[in-house]
């Protein structure tokens, strides 16, 4: 006599066999999770201090953005390996992340000749974001781990991502402001 053992989620349909993430996916999420370990290190062998002795929010900018990145990238490995309905969503945004940090410091403030020597970066960044999120909007491979049907996202997700995006553009803006006010008060006392 055979034995069927099911869980009660198996036996109520919330819960499917879905096929095992393919190489492309397992792929991405190498370099999801890479990608915010590097963030992290270079954020840290690349810290100077006497930035943070001129401004403490522009000192902690990168510091903190190198740790975000890298709880968010976990986040989005650990909803992928999870099979969250979310993790579509999830990974876009990350993907949209990336390319504003990679493009950000080479266009905000910088002259048109640092624009147009960085213009290979900034190239290789928006194909870099093109290509996966194609692969993530239309690859079969990835509609048969996360059906489009079940695709979602949570209120929680929107709160990571103003996290994400809100918390380095206030110590970035906080730090140019200060900043500014700084060399204000210094030429003021030079008159």
């Amino acid at each position: 006599m055979e034995t069927n053992s099911f869980s009660n989620e198996e036996l109520s349909g919330t819960h499917r066999q879905r096929p095992r993430l393919s190489n492309w996916l397992v792929f991405f999420l190498f370099t999801v999770g890479l990608y915010g370990l590097i963030t992290l290190i270079l954020s840290i062998v690349l810290f100077d201090k006497n930035i943070l002795a001129i401004n403490v929010f522009l000192g902690i900018t990168e510091l903190v953005f190198g740790f975000i990145m890298l709880l968010f990238s976990a986040y989005t490995i650990f909803i992928f390996i999870n099979r969250q309905f979310n993790a579509i969503f999830v990974a876009k945004a990350w993907l949209a992340i990336l390319f504003l940090s990679n493009c950000v410091p080479y266009i905000v403030g910088s002259s048109e000749e640092t624009v147009l020597s960085n213009y290979g970066r900034i190239f290789f960044s928006f194909t870099w974001f093109i290509v996966w999120f194609v692969y993530l909007t239309l690859s079969s491979q990835v509609n048969r781990a996360f059906p489009k049907e079940e695709r979602r996202f949570y209120k929680m997700d929107i709160v990571i991502l103003i996290i994400v995006i809100v918390v380095p553009v206030v110590l970035c803006t906080a730090g140019v402001v200060t900043f500014k006010r700084d060399i204000l008060e210094i030429y003021n006392g030079m008159r």
